[in-house]
This record gives structure tokens, sequence and C-alpha cells, in this order.
């Protein structure tokens, strides 16, 4: 049970990097709350901390101590402000600046920490990889920004339809990897035909005209002698056509989905 939890809070804290934005741009904007700046001692708060009275202590001492109490609380602000930095750049470095989802290297390290997770646990894990096939096309025709909000609409669908503890992260281009923790194959393949279904029913618009995106996704399982990035190539491979998610080789290539995105009327 220990160890099931421990896959749970792995992918928990991963994720928290992400959710904590949810909407594209937030983390731009936010307010960060600094550690308040330390009060300076007087020879009477010296006194007091001291647990005595008065005149203890002769006035130069007093004066001494109250430097020095003030000298080691301005250091242990200088620590906390370092941390909370630390802590905010570790945020942003893991955080796609644009999509709520992690990027490549976050996902990739948390999938690494699943893999031994999972194995020590003995429970099943899937990596689903999704190559959602026209956004490409919609950014040559109508420009970045085009490309942009619709990576943006398929990324919030995915946060929608996976769980908190599934780890979305964006790769490249119009791809997207989903690591699944505690999750049976056939879970995360129904996953993917549902997110599929969904992109179909729920068109992007832009400058009122509707595009419907096509999705071809690839699933890998979880195994102990399968590293992060080999579990991602072969879901790729998966993907493409050339491979099944136990790692044999297909015959014939048979790439899945395509890059051409289907208007749907106006």
């Amino acid at each position: 049970m220990a160890q099931m939890d421990d896959i749970g809070a792995t992918a928990v804290t991963a994720m928290e990097r992400s959710n904590s934005d949810s909407r594209q741009g937030e983390h731009l904007t936010r307010r960060r709350f600094l550690p308040p700046a330390p009060a300076r001692r007087t020879v009477n708060d010296v006194t007091t901390i001291l647990g005595g009275s008065d005149g203890m202590f002769p006035l130069g001492v007093e004066r001494s101590i109250a430097a020095l109490v003030e000298e080691i609380e301005r250091l242990r602000h200088e620590v906390d402000l370092a941390r909370h930095y630390e802590n905010f750049l570790g945020e942003e470095a893991d955080r796609h600046p644009i999509l709520p989802v992690l990027n490549r290297r976050a996902l990739m390290r948390a999938l690494g920490q699943l893999l031994v997770a999972s194995e020590q646990a003995e429970v099943p894990g899937s990596l689903l990889y999704l190559h959602v096939g026209g956004i490409g096309r919609m950014r040559l025709l109508h420009g970045l920004a085009a490309g942009d909000a619709a990576l943006t609409h398929v990324a919030q669908m995915m946060r929608s339809e996976f769980r908190q503890t599934d780890l979305i992260g964006y790769l490249d281009g119009s791809d997207f990897a989903v690591a699944l923790a505690l999750a049976e194959p056939a879970a995360a393949m129904e996953k993917a035909r549902s997110l599929a279904g969904r992109l179909a029913e729920r068109p992007f618009v832009w400058q009122d005209n509707r595009f419907l995106f096509t999705v071809g996704f690839g699933l890998a399982h979880f195994r102990p002698d399968r590293s992060a990035e080999e579990t991602l190539g072969l879901a790729d491979a998966v993907r493409r056509g050339v491979a099944h998610p136990d790692g044999t080789i297909v015959e014939d290539e048979t790439p899945s989905g395509s890059d051409e995105a289907a208007p749907s009327g106006a």
C-alpha cells in the first residue's frame, strides 16, 4: 500500500506544477508572495529573547548581541528568499510556456520515477503517445497564433479527460504524451479513444472557421527493462504502426492519424 501511495504522490507532485496554471499564460501574471523581511532588533528585544531583565548585561554587550541576532535573522531571510526563488525557477522550468501541461523534460523525469515506482509496487502503467493531425497545417495557413490556440484547445480537453494523476506533457509539433499510473492497458486505450471522440465532437473555432482534428495514438506498457526514453519511442512506434505495445515488430507500416485539419463548416 505504501508503494502505491508513492506512485500517486509522484504523479500528483509532477502535475501540481502544471495544474497550478490551468489557464493559458496565467502563470505569467500571478502574484508570488515573498517571505517577510526580518524586523530590526533592539536591546529590549535581546533582553526578552534571553529571558532576562533590563540591565542584565552591560549596554555594550547587549548592543553587540542585538547586532548579532539581527545579522542571523537577515541571513535566514536571504536563505528563505533563495529557497523561494529556487522553487519558483523549478516550477517555471517544468511548465510549458503556453500550454497548461508539463514540458518534455519534466514529463520524462516524472515518467522515469513512475517506471521505478510501478516496478517496485508491481502495478500496471502505460504511456500514451498522441499525434493531433491538422494543427501543423493550420499553423502554416493561419499563423502561429492559430496553432498555439489549437494546441491550447487540445491540451485543455486532455486535462478534462484524464485523471489528476495522469501526467500530461507536450513533446513537440502536434504531439503529446500521457503517462497513466495504475492503469490497465485496456483502460488506457479506452481513454485515448474517448479523447479522439471528444475532439471530433467539439470543433476548434478560429476566426469564425470550425476545424476538426484527427488523433493518432500509440500505447506502450510499463516494463522494468525499459527506460523512459525507450517507452516513449515504443509508444511512437506503435502510433506509426510499426510495433505492438509489447515491443514486437509489425511487418507492414501503416501510420495512424493524419496531419490534415478537416473544416467542419463556418
